[in-house]
C-alpha cells in the first residue's frame, strides 16, 4: 500500500502475536474470496485484495521472526547427550531441533500465505517481499550459529542443558568442591559443538535450502552463501580453540 493509504486506512501492529494472526489472515483470504464473486463498486476490490496481500506478507514476516527468536532460544534445551550414527557421526539432538522448527515454519507458512487461491497476487511477486524474504531466510538459517557458539564457551553442567548459574557456584564452593571438576570440560564442549556445526552445515542447511527452493522462496543461493560462510566461521573458530586447548597441556611440559 501507498504511503497515503496507509495513512488513510491505518497500519498494522508489527507486535501482533504470531499465534493468532495465521487465523485471522486465513479469515481474511476468505472472505476476500466470497467477496471477489460480487460485483462491488469502484475501487473496493483493490483495496480488499491490497488489504488481504498485507496481511498475508505481515503474517509471513512474523511468522519468520518468531522461528528466528525460537532458534536463538535452543541453547537451554541442550542434553549434551552425543547420538552416533554413519551420517553425522555424533551430534546431540540440538541440530535436528533446529531443522524441524525451520521446516515446521515453512510448511505453516505455504499452508497460510504461500498457497495463491485464485484470484490472489503471487505472494513473492513483489520486489520489496522478495528482498525482505530473503533476508529473513537467510536469518532464519544462521540463527543457530550463535546458539552453537554459545554452547561451546559457556560452561555448562555435565548432564545438564543450561549455562552455569552464580547459585550454581556458590554451592559448590560451598562445599567445598571444585567447580571445574563438575562441568563439562572445555574440550568436550568444543568437539561435540564443532560435530554439530559440520552436520548443520554439510546436511541440514542444503536440505533446508532446497525445502526452500520448492516452495517458491526466491534468491536462495545467495542465502546459501552468506550462510554458509557464517557456519564455517564458526567451524574455524571451534576448531582453532579446540587445537589451543589441546596444545596447552603439552606446550606447559616444556
Amino acid at each position: 500500500m501507498s504511503t497515503e493509504d496507509i495513512t488513510k486506512y491505518g497500519q498494522w501492529n508489527q507486535d501482533i502475536p504470531g499465534d493468532w494472526l495465521p487465523s485471522c489472515v486465513r479469515h481474511i483470504r476468505n472472505c476476500v474470496g466470497s467477496l471477489s464473486v460480487l460485483d462491488l463498486p469502484g475501487e473496493s476490490p483493490t483495496v480488499i485484495n491490497d488489504l488481504a496481500f498485507d496481511m498475508r506478507t505481515n503474517c509471513m514476516f512474523t511468522l519468520l521472526k518468531q522461528a528466528i527468536a525460537d532458534i536463538q532460544q535452543l541453547h537451554i534445551k541442550e542434553t549434551w547427550i552425543v547420538e552416533r550414527d554413519d551420517e553425522s557421526g555424533g551430534t546431540t539432538q540440538l541440530p535436528a531441533l533446529f531443522e524441524n522448527i525451520v521446516n515446521e515454519t515453512i510448511q505453516h507458512l505455504h499452508e497460510v500465505v504461500v498457497q495463491n487461491k485464485q484470484g490472489e497476487p503471487e505472494i513473492f511477486g513483489q520486489r520489496t517481499v522478495q528482498k525482505d524474504s530473503t533476508q529473513l531466510c537467510s536469518e532464519l538459517l544462521q540463527a543457530f550459529v550463535p546458539c552453537l557458539d554459545c554452547l561451546a564457551f559457556t560452561p555448562v553442567m555435565a548432564g545438564g542443558s543450561s549455562s552455569i548459574t552464580d547459585d550454581s557456584k556458590k554451592r559448590f564452593s560451598t562445599s567445598s568442591m571444585d567447580f571445574e571438576e563438575h562441568s563439562l570440560q572445555f574440550d568436550k564442549r568444543l568437539i561435540i559443538m564443532l560435530s554439530n556445526c559440520s552436520h548443520t552445515m554439510e546436511r541440514i542447511i542444503p536440505r533446508l535450502i532446497e525445502n526452500l527452493n520448492k516452495h517458491g522462496y526466491v534468491e536462495m543461493n545467495k542465502a546459501l552463501q552468506t550462510t554458509r560462510e557464517r557456519y564455517e566461521e564458526l567451524d574455524s573458530k571451534l576448531f582453532e580453540a579446540y587445537i589451543e586447548e589441546k596444545s596447552n597441556p603439552i606446550v606447559g611440559s616444556y
